[in-house]
């Protein structure tokens, strides 16, 4: 998604990015925008500006940022052909941000529009703050929005590099336990609420990244703890009616009245109750109940490796039903997809059901599950296990370590993930399969897939994942000329079977997939005579 708001280049009009952010979630201008789907009084805002690895300071940036958005808009309501030629990427931008502004306007949208000028300089002199100025207000002018400008020197990106949320906090006790460096202790649950508070008093989502899953919501176990927490002072402590919170920290709690210091906090298990004590102080606050003493009992670890941080979080996780798919979802590996797969827009759900309480469009979200179902069928041509057995091979640490190796490339782990994305989009959109015969074609699209464009680079047919390029991606057409073959095969090898032959058996089975291989140089004739 980054690099799909980038522009730089000959006939760049001075523009080296143009984003648009609705709703807060970034959004390409590679592609028109589909605007039905956005709700009234959506939150818009348009991000645009230049970088430069020098550190002089250009006044006229800002007048080359006027230039250009008169040029490509004008006064909008009379936009006409562009005087100047640009690149084919900006021309493409700006008239998909046209037709997005011109669409959205049913919608009510609340537009603001940033305009940012960023270097490695010192503190820019006047007459280049005067230009960005005049740029911001009139590229504000022609979009009738508010808009901002900024100057980024040296010292400003530096600060923005090095922002990142505290993971420090302290935190009230009323006794504790000691063992060694590590602390069980009963915390009044107003304190609780407030350490789970930032300083806007809004959760400290961060404090859940190593957590195997997100609040799941208005599932039964967490109706009965809002219950116990909503009952008021009762005959029972709170903390005898729950199992209560384990929390990593980097090093020994540091204790001083009565109220730990705590470095790098991790609640690693508790997130439900975590949660929950958080609503029902947002209730209430301000206004608790002096006399509530009730409290929660929570563990304080300080784990002397990664590796027993690891085991702490996977054995408190295990007391109730977590699938192993998200035991996993710890491992640094993971933590590494993630924020890899963020760059082409798409969500990494390591932690089940996260990215779904943030109202992140499923279509942008990829589970564990099916990115492992994906590298097994397309990168170690098992497509076969992929479908017969999803989850089987993240219990088995052989296979777990095949697949997530640590030295496959993340561009490996990307292509698998936004491949199988599409694949499944497709395959959803194509009305002549149904569900089951989807789930049964998707692993094995994706193995074709993989072996075309190996094939496709070198220029002739051979069957070698190794030779795809990961930067390659295929056309709808493609992905539906590889579901279609697929079933024609599998077809052919049904023909002579007996009615009752399950053909579930088949895609689940081995036989498949050398049939596939054994044909591959006549599907390979086939794209490239349809090509032709």
């Amino acid at each position: 998604m980054v690099e799909s708001g980038r522009i730089g280049g000959g006939g760049d009009g001075g523009i080296d990015w143009i984003y648009l952010v609705v709703n807060d979630r970034v959004l390409s201008l590679v592609e028109p925008i589909e605007v039905s789907t956005l709700p009234r009084g959506v939150k818009v805002e348009l991000l645009i500006g230049q970088a430069k690895v020098s550190k002089k300071w250009d006044a006229t940036v800002g007048t080359k940022f006027v230039s250009t958005f008169r040029d490509l808009f004008g006064s909008l309501s009379e936009r006409s052909e562009p005087q100047r030629e640009y690149s084919s990427d900006l021309l493409r931008a700006s008239d998909n941000l046209f037709k997005f502004w011109i669409d959205s306007g049913e919608k009510r949208p609340t537009f603001t529009i940033s305009v940012v000028y960023a270097t490695m300089g010192g503190s820019p002199h006047k007459d280049v703050q005067d230009s960005i100025n005049i740029a911001t207000q009139t590229i504000g002018d022609i979009f009738s929005a508010e808009a901002n400008g900024e100057l980024l020197g040296a010292k400003e990106l530096f600060e923005l590099y090095s922002n990142r949320p505290s993971y420090d906090s302290s935190l009230a006790y009323v006794e504790e336990l000691q063992k060694g460096d590590d602390k069980v202790a009963l915390i009044k649950l107003v304190d609780y609420y407030r350490f789970l508070c930032d300083k806007d008093g809004k959760l400290n989502q961060h404090f859940f990244e190593g957590n195997v899953r997100d609040y799941q919501g208005e599932v039964s176990v967490n109706r009965e703890i809002a219950t116990s927490l909503n009952s008021g002072l009762a005959d029972c402590d709170f903390w005898w009616l729950n199992n209560g919170i384990t929390i990593l920290v980097s090093e020994s709690p540091i204790s001083r009245s009565k109220k730990y210091t705590l470095s790098d906090v991790q609640i690693v298990n508790g997130l439900q109750t975590s949660h929950a004590i958080y609503n029902w102080g947002t209730k209430l606050d301000p206004h608790f109940d002096a006399n509530d003493d009730r409290t929660v009992l929570v563990r304080i670890i300080s784990p002397s490796s990664e590796g027993v941080k690891n085991n702490i979080i996977r054995a408190t996780n295990s007391q109730t039903p977590v699938n192993k798919a998200s035991l996993r979802g710890t491992d640094q590996i993971h933590r590494d997809i993630e924020s890899y797969l963020k760059i082409s827009g798409l969500n990494y759900d390591r932690r089940k059901g996260y990215y779904k309480n943030q109202g992140v469009d499923p279509r942008d979200i990829i589970s564990i599950t099916l990115l492992s179902q994906a590298v097994m069928a397309a990168f170690l041509e098992k497509p076969d296990t992929a479908r017969a057995r999803p989850s089987s091979f993240l219990d088995d640490d052989d296979r777990y370590s095949k697949i997530f190796d640590q030295n496959r490339s993340l561009n490996e782990f990307r292509w698998a993930a936004l491949c199988q994305k599409s694949i499944d989009r497709v395959l959803l959109g194509c009305k002549e399969y149904s569900a089951a015969e989807r789930n049964n074609l998707k692993f094995y699209v994706i193995l074709v897939i993989r072996m075309l464009g190996g094939s496709k680079e070198i220029g002739h047919p051979k069957w070698d994942p190794a030779l795809c390029p990961n930067d390659w991606m295929p056309s709808d057409d493609e992905i539906l000329q590889a579901a279609r073959w697929v079933d024609s095969i599998a077809r052919g090898m049904l023909k002579d079977q007996k009615e009752d032959f399950a053909v579930d058996k088949l895609f689940k089975g081995p036989s498949l997939t050398p049939c596939l291989k054994n044909s591959w140089s006549e599907f390979f004739k086939e794209c490239k005579n349809s090509e032709e």
